[in-house]
């Protein structure tokens, strides 16, 4: 349907540009097949003002004088391209998109400079107002608007998600139109489809001004990419609380009940693939174990908890009691799990060949060939069972902030 404008006291003559650069800004011609449009943007921002644009102004007041000069003007305009669509929104300092009515019809306000010819004054105003738009006749306009860098905006928040529909319909598929000779034009600004927003946001051009609808693509990305960055800021700010904690904890020598307190808090001190610990889960009426971690895939592995003042090896270089202890507990709760698996599974479903842990002393009391023999030792369990000191988690905790700062200062 035609779009019906009604002016206030805006003088009827407009004018635009002449039609040969009329013609140069049309969408690129291309038949019946989908097209982009020609890139109206030179290298340089000034390029675009090398040839002046002449319009017809719209006039408000009654001096006589200048509405004879008027008419006269728009006399001569005859045969040219003033008072077009194209060239009422090129020379709009802004359009407002509005819905109205029961129906919902669209419509559009052009904000137009006038001059007001008894006081010689630039009038800033909606002078002109578009009714009964269709979608393609309001896609049409935005194409136009996006065209010539006239922004469009919603009249009220309650209509801006129908020109964001408008404006991503319009990135995704364009508008057609017909010229006067019955030959079909198609204005994309996009390759991406609207459905992709971050390819669409990499094919915006710098120097173009962006409608509403990209905008808030814009907003979106910038939205998505702040909650990441504040959820993993988080992340590491624990990461880093919890190391400090532990490492004050060690220093203190506190009881093994409050390492265990630091350990439930943290998970991720026992590595990044970690987001929960069960502290005390009973394995049947027979085992109950110091921890059960929860891996982020939901699958679970087994921690025993010794005090960090335990030494691992003897002078002769044997292991300790509390050490073959600890290993042996970790084994029992790992066989009962093989042999015990669906009942294992009523607590814990995903409780499935887990991987077992023994933290216990400090790595300042092994010797050179303590420390061999540690590696040794956890060869032997083929990755079954890890003995892991207190210092090994710090350790391992330093390197994931490290990591996730980019091997940056942590």
């Amino acid at each position: 349907m035609a779009p019906k404008r009604e002016g206030k006291t805006a003088k009827s003559g407009r004018s635009g540009k002449t039609g040969k650069t009329s013609k140069s800004r049309q969408a690129q011609k291309t038949g019946e097949a989908k097209g982009r449009a020609a890139d109206p943007w030179p290298t340089r921002r000034l390029d675009l003002w090398k040839d002046e644009r002449r319009w017809l102004p719209v006039l408000f007041g009654t001096d006589e004088t200048v509405k004879e000069l008027s008419n006269e003007r728009a006399k001569k305009a005859k045969g040219e391209s003033h008072g077009t669509e194209w060239t009422f929104i090129a020379s709009a300092r802004e359009i407002i998109f509005d819905v109205e009515g029961e129906d919902g019809q669209f419509s559009l306000h052009y904000v137009l400079i006038g001059l007001d010819s008894e006081t010689m004054e630039f009038v800033a105003t909606a002078a002109i107002q578009g009714l009964h738009f269709d979608a393609n006749d309001v896609k049409r306009n935005l194409a136009f608007a996006l065209t010539e860098g006239v922004p469009v905006y919603p009249n009220t928040p309650e209509v801006a998600p129908a020109l964001v529909s408008l404006q991503k319909d319009l990135m995704a598929t364009g508008f057609s139109s017909s010229s006067d000779e019955g030959k079909r034009y198609t204005l994309t600004r996009y390759a991406a489809d609207a459905a992709q927003p971050e390819k669409a946001l990499e094919e915006l051009a710098k120097e173009q001004p962006l409608s509403f609808a990209e905008a808030e693509l814009v907003r979106g990305s910038l939205v998505r990419q702040l909650a990441e960055h504040s959820a993993a800021t988080r992340a590491l700010a624990g990461l880093r609380s919890a190391i400090n904690e532990l490492h004050d904890l060690l220093e203190r020598e506190v009881r093994e009940e409050e390492l265990q307190k630091c350990l439930t808090r943290n998970p991720a001190l026992f590595g990044a693939e970690y987001r929960a610990v069960e502290p005390k889960h009973r394995l049947g009426g027979e085992y109950e174990m110091d921890y059960a971690l929860i891996r982020i895939s939901g699958l679970v592995d087994v921690v025993e908890i010794e005090r960090s003042s335990h030494k691992l090896f003897r002078q002769s270089g044997d292991p300790t009691s509390a050490l073959i202890h600890a290993e042996q507990q970790v084994l029992d709760w790992l066989s009962w799990c093989d042999h015990n698996s669906a009942y294992a599974r009523e607590g814990l479903p995903l409780i499935q060949r887990p991987i077992g842990f023994v933290v216990i002393g400090h790595t300042s009391d092994l010797s050179e060939d303590d420390r061999k023999r540690l590696i040794r030792r956890n060869l032997t369990f083929e990755g079954h069972l890890q003995v892991l000191t207190y210092d090994d988690l710090l350790e391992r905790a330093q390197r994931l902030v490290e990591v996730l700062v980019g091997n940056g200062d942590s």
